[in-house]
């Protein structure tokens, strides 16, 4: 029986494993998953379906103009009929919005009727018994802001009344955010539709509207947004009108409260990333006023009392350990400190290196497809340059920064971001000798040399070149290494640097014609045109006098070779 039985068992289990399907159970589930998929799926499109319906605009762009423009007639002569009643008002008000939001809409299209449209816009605005209306008459107001007519409002005295929606403590969230849209359409339209906007007095209200706890609310971050969006945009242009010059007061005001608004939801986190970058964008364009020297001292000066410095740089630096991924655009902040460094407050470009933003320049001046962040990174690490010796000492000893300087002033690059490579190069030349061996061992001499021949660039910054490749040859002229000294004269050879030098003779600028001239004099010997005969052979290094020999012979040396004499270094 025993054996009979232990057989029995092992057929019950055969026939149990062969019933249980392992394969046939996944696919099973796999097939239950993507049936519930399908089912929410089609739930989410018969919600859509269902919106689309109760939404003309979604359908607007399938009538004909005829057709768009005779319901246009229609809702009209209901507004303007004095005995329509709140509630028909109310529907022609919303499909008049219908009309104008649908993507693709050409107002154009309407021009006739927008006169009529707009006065009575403006009117609804007042009527405080009825927020939807207002809500539906702002968001006509705002495409229209958009477009090519916004001056109808400005003629239709519509400013007014979004103001003074503004200052109304009882207008919900949603109609001041819709106000400020409407605001910074109009503002971003041309500047003197801007000052339109800063005349009816907007700028105090919009800041009384941003509040920190925004965030916590919905509602009041969709507020917050465009109120920030709208401040941002009136920025756009210089604060300041005919009549009353620069606003320092406005302008002070929305850097305090932008300052408070930034710390206070710092750091960026999705959902805000809007926010920080139009705060950067109006803190750039404040800093960087250059009609007045006092006037942006004091700007930045009241940026920076808010510890702003410290703040962008982390933020600049969490947006590089993001490697692209973030969401917030880094140009403004590298601006806003380029502002800092750019002024005339060596301090101030203390403060901007005492919190670490030099880490970081290397990167900023390699970014690959950010032309604009190069450019800026390359100018600021030329403003540093011309700053104090300390400065300039902790920007050359940071790894990689003036190997990335030589590679943005070679051909490769486009000018702009070359001229301010260059420029601070020649500056970093100025600051003693060990800075100009950093910049030789590093291959600085090639762009500056390369950069003589640039005769149609300004005096100034020939000038600035040229300040800096004499700094290099009293260098060389100081020092007792033989085989630096035969390398240096070698590659100035090889890149033609006398050649360069004599034809700025030719430059139309007095000051460059001075400085090229000097250098041939003092270190080259002023060789005469008809005594050139030898001027392509490669020169001699003279041990015993520590001279460069350009010449064949002892003789024509000692009329024209570059004499070292006991110089003290630099």
């Amino acid at each position: 029986m025993f054996p009979e039985k232990k057989a029995q068992e092992r057929q019950r289990a055969a026939e149990y494993k062969k019933a249980f399907d392992p394969f046939g159970a996944r696919c099973r589930r796999e097939e239950v998953r993507l049936t519930i998929r399908k089912q929410k799926k089609d739930e989410i499109v018969k919600k859509r379906r269902l919106a689309a319906t109760t939404q003309p605009h979604a359908v607007a762009g399938q009538v004909s103009i005829a057709e768009q423009r005779q319901g246009m007639q229609h809702w009209l002569n209901i507004l303007s009929d004095p005995s329509s009643h709140l509630e028909n008002v109310l529907f022609a008000t919303r499909q008049l919005r219908s009309l104008v939001s649908f993507e693709g809409c050409d107002l154009s299209t309407f021009q006739d009727f927008l006169d009529v449209t707009v006065r009575h816009l403006v009117s609804f605005l007042a009527n405080a018994n009825n927020e939807a209306l207002i809500l539906d008459s702002i968001w006509i107001l705002t495409n229209i802001a958009a477009s090519q007519h916004a001056w109808k409002l400005a003629e239709y005295g519509a400013i007014g009344p979004l103001v003074a929606l503004l200052w109304n403590k009882d207008a919900s969230a949603e109609i001041k955010g819709q106000v400020a849209w409407t605001l910074a359409n109009l503002a971003g339209d041309s500047k003197t539709m801007r000052d339109l906007v800063l005349e009816a007095g907007a700028l105090q209200p919009l800041l009384m509207n941003i509040q920190k706890e925004s965030i916590t609310n919905s509602n009041d971050l969709f507020l917050l947004r465009k109120v920030v969006w709208c401040v941002s945009v009136l920025t756009v242009w210089p604060l300041e009108t005919d009549a009353n010059g620069f606003m320092l007061d406005a302008a002070k005001e929305v850097i305090t409260q932008f300052a408070l608004t930034y710390q206070a939801m710092l750091p960026p986190c999705q959902g805000s990333e809007d926010i920080f970058d139009n705060i950067h964008w109006a803190l750039s364009r404040l800093s960087g006023n250059k009609s007045n020297d006092a006037i942006e001292h004091t700007i930045h000066e009241h940026i920076m009392s808010f510890g702003m410095t410290t703040n962008l740089v982390n933020v600049l630096r969490q947006i590089i350990s993001l490697q692209g991924s973030s969401r917030v655009a880094p140009w403004p902040i590298v601006r806003i400190l380029g502002n800092f460094v750019a002024g005339y407050d060596e301090g101030h470009t203390q403060t901007v290196i005492d919190c670490g933003f030099l880490d970081h320049l290397p990167i900023l001046m390699d970014s690959t497809n950010a032309y604009d962040i190069r450019k800026d990174a390359c100018w600021m690490a030329s403003n540093i340059a011309a700053g104090s010796k300390k400065q300039v000492d902790l920007l050359v000893s940071k790894t990689g920064v003036l190997e990335s300087l030589v590679v943005r002033a070679s051909p490769v690059e486009r000018w702009q971001i070359r001229r301010y490579a260059i420029l601070a190069l020649a500056a970093i030349c100025c600051h003693g000798a060990k800075n100009i061996m950093r910049v030789l061992d590093a291959g600085g001499l090639i762009p500056l040399v390369e950069s003589l021949s640039y005769e149609n660039q300004g005096a100034n910054f020939m000038c600035d070149v040229l300040d800096g490749i004499r700094r290099i040859f009293e260098f060389i002229k100081g020092i007792s290494d033989e085989g630096r000294i035969s390398g240096f004269v070698q590659q100035f050879e090889e890149l033609d640097g006398i050649e360069r030098l004599e034809h700025l003779n030719d430059h139309p600028s007095e000051k460059v014609y001075a400085q090229a001239t000097g250098i041939l004099r003092d270190f080259l010997g002023g060789q005469d045109d008809d005594d050139d005969e030898n001027e392509n052979l490669a020169p001699k290094v003279n041990v015993s006098s520590k001279t460069f020999e350009f010449g064949t012979s002892n003789q024509e040396f000692q009329q024209s070779a570059m004499r070292f004499g006991n110089c003290n270094r630099v």
